[in-house]
């Protein structure tokens, strides 16, 4: 079931998904993979970030302080429901069990930035990009955020995106 749902959707069949995860419940279904799927189902597929929030956490039930789950969760909070201020705090306490998650990191730099937190934001991609350099998304935020900082000459922004293509967009033997 956790695995059937994920199948569904990738094929299109958003229905037949729904229909195979609500027989999961029906017959008791309680692994954290199928919680983590269904909370990702109602998210993403559904829009409905109340089940969403429902479901992540009965798989944080099973699965305490899971960092996939806590992730996807700040994503609920602020994409879906809009409310960047609860995604903070999960990525907050994110950050505290798991500090060398760049991905982590990356989501709580794009909040702080989105936010106006143009300083908080620079200082955690940059230490995401210290643990994963070759993260394109964590990069490319970086030189969004740092264009919007006060402070910075266009040169200096102009030096961070020449590092930016001298690293992506110079591929070897060319």
């Amino acid at each position: 079931f956790a695995g059937l749902g994920p199948c569904y959707c990738k094929l299109g069949k958003i229905e037949k998904a729904e229909s195979i995860y609500l027989e999961g419940l029906n017959i008791g279904i309680d692994s954290f993979d199928f919680f983590y799927n269904l909370s990702s189902f109602y998210a993403f597929y559904k829009r409905d970030g109340h089940k969403a929030l429902e479901f992540a956490y009965k798989a944080l039930e099973i699965s305490p302080n899971n960092e996939k789950m806590l992730n996807n969760l700040s994503i609920f909070y602020s994409s879906i429901l809009k409310d960047d201020l609860r995604s903070m705090n999960v990525l907050k306490k994110a950050v505290e069990l798991y500090p060398n998650s760049s991905k982590i990191l990356g989501n709580l730099a794009t909040l702080y930035q989105k936010n106006g937190f143009h300083k908080n934001a620079k200082l955690l991609y940059l230490k995401s990009l210290s643990i994963n350099p070759s993260d394109k998304i964590v990069f490319s935020n970086y030189l969004f955020s740092i264009s919007l900082m006060s402070g910075l000459t266009p040169y200096e922004v102009f030096k961070e995106h020449l590092k930016f293509g001298n690293i992506f967009n110079n591929p070897p033997k060319m």
